[in-house]
């Protein structure tokens, strides 16, 4: 790739110490952007790296890794210095100079890492899967870009100290799980504060500004072309999109938004509110089904109703595998629990289908399925984990204009949603306290959006969705000078994933994005997936 790097002695002040970097390195002249604060290219630079090596990905010849090195604080380019890892891959046979490139703007969560062979979008042998059709195959380049702090970002911002502690905290019920989860927090807040890491830099609106800069940096090395960059962005992903395209919409070709994670919602509060109700359409869907309701019964919903109360009252223990150990433990389970459990299986139709013979089961005194989904739930807390106070900065960010924390439930969403006590309510105060302790400072005039989205966008949402439904997306369109709105039937989260055809939709939106896109059924002969519940 022309005109990438030079070799040279870099050293730079980060976190307090001195390190010396002797490795392939690009140091860039002076360009500006108003909404880089006072940042320009001469504080930024890019670090080419080994891919098997810093990223454990496979080498190859089409595809380069490296660091974008930028300001933890961009208004303060000469501060703190971080370093965020991206990628890009080549077309085999050529690059269309008239095409621009494609840019994945990061994992979900937030803090969930798309450069991680154990994420949920994560590269392993088959990477990129999703994406060739719509890139590469083009002639068009893919990038992707982690989100500061995420993955293998310096500074990392995952808690150790939590995921150490994650059997012990489970052994209690709600209440005192909260603190424990709380002191392991604390801990790790204060180990990285320790390290000069100021957490109020790590946000979308900087995420966003990391685009641009990466962009910017490329651009000029005649690594990518000049043309505007196409956007993908998945669950939280979608919101870093929407953010850079407010804030550089000069830049921005058009957007591919998937799962869509919007502005103005509380992010919380209305989760809960989502969940809930894609759980009543389960149990409408398993009432209707002939098969689901004679093995489960037509009162599933009463009864597990019934049995969150039961455990609300009186929370049992339950046996679950250590995934460190591999020793069996005994932990607790409570309505909290149970309904973090539910909630985990909403986000896929392979774990919705299993629900009603999960919670049959369960309520008829076998715990063995439960056990299972506990032991899964608890490996992706240890083993598979989302970066936790990336997740929290992100969050608090993204919260706080709401009277400085996360409101109590209302009487009203109580009348509404009365079951949202069992876990909602307890939740949103622990959110309070974990925003409390991260000490987040929103830039409020960022976090609600009235202007005009100028690029193209097509919207993919999953009609089962349970945190980003369809209306999320009507929220971007009716905002949008030309959006492309398409919801799936019987998808859940992350629709690219989950449908064939969705990658052959956003491929011709690609070519034309001003083109309205073809229906999934004139394009594909299956594009829905049916639902099956698991019946034994």
């Amino acid at each position: 790739m022309k005109g990438i790097v030079s070799t040279l002695l870099y050293t730079y002040s980060n976190f307090g110490m001195r390190l010396v970097l002797f490795t392939a390195f690009m140091l860039l002249p002076y360009v500006a952007h108003s909404n880089l604060g006072s940042t320009t290219l001469e504080n930024i630079a890019l670090r080419v790296v080994n891919c098997s090596e810093s990223f454990d990905l496979a080498d190859s010849d089409n595809q380069t890794c490296g660091f974008l090195i930028v300001p933890e604080d961009y208004s303060k380019p000469e501060g703190n210095r971080i370093e965020v890892p991206y990628v890009i891959v080549d077309p085999t046979d050529y690059i269309d100079p008239e095409l621009g490139p494609l840019l994945i703007t990061g994992g979900g969560g937030p803090g969930n890492a798309f450069l991680k062979p154990y994420s949920v979008y994560g590269m392993d042998d088959s990477s990129y899967v999703s994406f060739p059709l719509m890139s590469t195959s083009e002639g068009r380049q893919l990038i992707i870009l982690e989100n500061r702090g995420v993955g293998k970002s310096i500074p990392n911002l995952n808690c150790q100290e939590l995921e150490d502690e994650a059997v012990n905290i489970y052994k209690l019920p709600t209440g005192h799980w909260h603190e424990g989860y709380l002191a392991s927090l604390k801990a790790c807040v204060a180990r990285l504060s320790n390290k000069n890491i100021n957490l109020n830099h790590y946000n979308v609106l900087n995420s966003a500004r990391d685009i641009y800069a990466l962009r910017m940096a490329l651009v000029h090395a005649e690594v990518i072309p000049e043309n505007p960059v196409n956007m993908y962005g998945i669950s939280y992903g979608s919101r870093v999109a929407l953010y850079t395209e407010m804030l550089f919409p000069d830049v921005i070709r058009s957007m591919i938004l998937d799962s869509v994670s919007i502005q103005e919602l509380h992010p919380s509060m209305e989760e809960h509110k989502n969940f809930r109700q894609s759980l009543d359409e389960l149990f409408r869907e398993c009432r209707e089904d002939k098969h689901c309701n004679k093995a489960y019964g037509n009162d599933l919903e009463a009864d597990y109703y019934d049995f969150l109360q039961a455990l609300y009252e009186e929370p049992e223990e339950i046996d679950v595998l250590n995934p460190k150990t591999l020793k069996p433990e005994k932990l607790i389970l409570d309505n909290y629990g149970l309904s973090y459990i539910v909630a985990l299986n909403l986000y896929s139709l392979e774990g919705r289908n299993n629900l009603p013979f999960l919670l049959r089961t369960a309520m008829n005194g076998s715990m063995t399925a439960l056990s299972g989904a506990f032991t899964e739930m608890l490996h992706g807390e240890m083993k598979n984990s989302l970066d936790e106070i990336a997740f929290y900065s992100y969050l608090c960010f993204d919260s706080s204009y709401e009277n400085g924390g996360f409101p109590e439930l209302s009487e009203s969403d109580l009348e509404q949603y009365p079951t949202l006590k069992y876990s909602s309510d307890e939740d949103l105060k622990f959110m309070t306290n974990v925003c409390g302790l991260l000490d987040i400072d929103a830039e409020k005039g960022y976090l609600t959006r009235n202007d005009i989205i100028e690029a193209p966008v097509l919207l993919l949402s999953g009609e089962l969705d349970p945190v980003t439904p369809p209306r999320n997306a009507k929220f971007v369109a009716d905002r949008a000078t030309n959006a492309w709105k398409i919801d799936w039937p019987n998808i859940s989260h992350d629709v690219l994933s989950h449908s064939y055809c969705a990658e052959y939709i956003a491929q011709e939106f690609l070519l034309n994005p001003y083109q309205e896109p073809a229906e999934p059924s004139d394009l594909c002969d299956s594009p829905i997936p049916d639902i099956e519940f698991k019946i034994y």
